[in-house]
């Protein structure tokens, strides 16, 4: 075989004839390619519809993880509010019952003695003076009847008698 020199190798040949002979049309490989193209079209459906369902379904994965996800921090908070909540209520307890047990507490002193005699003439002197000031009061309101024009009554809020 001669060589070929690299030019002739790559250029195109050039066709001046036209193509007198009409192609022959098959009409088998018509309805063969129109069956192609009318699959192909459902194949871009099918993975259009697939794609859909896989994002469908992770979007749905996702939002049932992040509702758990949710409802473990509620827990988690709950428990966390009730253990704080729980050692503070055992702390005051550990400090009463340390009060109670401090030195002042375990002391053996003496009750205190009451005076009697002496409560029972503090309490006459004050209901003395609460009866005075209602004496008073009383003498007020009179004056302050008479000088308004209203009826007086020993009383100064009259009830009147219950009628059947």
């Amino acid at each position: 075989m001669p060589k070929k020199k690299a030019a002739e190798v790559t250029a195109p040949k050039r066709v001046f004839r036209r193509r007198l002979v009409e192609p022959t049309i098959d009409e088998e490989e018509i309805i063969r390619l129109k069956q192609l193209l009318a699959q192909e079209e459902n194949l871009e459906e099918d993975l259009r519809r697939d794609m859909e369902d896989i994002i469908h379904d992770r979007d749905r994965a996702l939002a049932k993880q992040l509702r758990y996800l949710e409802d473990r921090n509620k827990r988690l908070m709950m428990w966390i509010g009730t253990i704080f909540f729980m050692l503070i209520i055992v702390l005051f307890w550990l400090a009463g019952i340390r009060a109670m047990a401090s030195p002042s507490f375990s002391k053996k002193s003496e009750p205190e003695q009451i005076d009697i005699g002496q409560t029972k003439d503090d309490l006459t002197r004050v209901m003395n003076r609460v009866i005075t000031g209602i004496d008073d009061l009383k003498k007020q309101a009179n004056q302050l009847n008479t000088v308004t024009g209203t009826p007086t009554s020993s009383e100064p809020f009259p009830v009147a008698p219950a009628t059947r």
